[in-house]
């Protein structure tokens, strides 16, 4: 007999005491026919177990994503090479 166990963690409660966090994620991929790069803030992680012979486990990530239209949700700092997001 097989069992599911799960692990639960909640960013935005994870990180009050600590003085310095990085959640945020880097993403590239397809927007229809068009390459394009996407960021967000990671909100969620759980992790699935499936207790069974070979043991299975996956992790889900949920983030809360920005527009990533250029000059509009994403800025280009050209000095630097970095990306701001608004």
């Amino acid at each position: 007999m097989a069992y599911l166990h799960y692990k639960w963690i909640q960013i935005s409660n994870w990180n009050e005491d600590m003085n310095s966090s990085n959640y945020g994620v880097y993403v590239r991929g397809t927007n229809g026919q068009l390459e394009s790069y996407f960021y967000g803030m990671l909100s969620d992680i759980i992790q699935l177990e499936y207790s069974r012979i070979p043991l299975v486990k996956l992790v889900l990530f949920k983030c809360d994503w920005f527009d990533n239209t250029p000059y509009i949700g994403t800025r280009v700092n050209k000095k630097y090479e970095f990306v701001e997001v608004r």
